[in-house]
């Protein structure tokens, strides 16, 4: 079974706001091994488009996600799944070709300068767009680079009709080893 690797309190959140703002389509860049997008189809209505966008760092988590989008499928889903680099020209023609999108949540490559390429490449698609580890900055992700996501969400908020979902156990933490958070702006 594929594991969240979000607070579930503020994912929570995240999902009862797309309730609201009656999302029939999303679009998700790095899903993963499919549990975001598992528990976001539990709140959009049968046939909602659901796309997700990932470059697999190991075989086991293409291989959870691979069954997601098959389960999601079979229970009356139109979920499509591009493999590759969320940067490169072809997967975002690729993902812009099914959109435009209600939703659009960031949680890939952490770093800024790809926090920044996601947003630039995908935000425009998306009525309201989610960035998940708004709550702090790490030194590094789990890919060892810098997690930069709490920077470029600071810059990016600023003026803009905005929410944040960063729970009491977020900000709490203090082991380094996880960001945690979730933004998100309005179109």
């Amino acid at each position: 079974m594929a594991k969240l690797l979000q607070d579930r309190e503020e994912f929570d959140q995240f999902l009862k706001l797309l309730v609201q703002e009656n999302v029939p389509s999303y679009l998700e860049i790095g899903s993963f091994s499919g549990a975001a997008i598992r528990l976001v189809s539990t709140v959009l209505p049968k046939g909602a488009r659901i796309v997700a966008v990932d470059k697999p760092w190991k075989s086991t988590k293409l291989l959870q996600l691979q069954q997601v989008v098959k389960e999601l499928r079979q229970g009356g889903y139109d979920v499509r799944h591009i493999i590759g680099d969320s940067a490169d020209a072809k997967i975002i023609a690729a993902a812009k070709a099914l959109g435009p999108f209600d939703a659009v949540f960031i949680d890939g490559d952490h770093t800024l300068a790809y926090v920044k390429s996601d947003w630039i490449n995908y935000g425009s698609v998306g009525r309201l767009v989610g960035f998940h580890d708004v709550a702090r900055d790490l030194p590094k992700n789990e890919h060892g680079g810098p997690h930069q996501v709490a920077t470029f969400w600071n810059e990016i908020k600023v003026g803009r009709r905005h929410l944040e979902f960063i729970s009491a156990k977020t900000r709490a933490r203090t082991d380094g080893k996880a960001a945690y958070g979730i933004g998100v702006v309005f179109n």
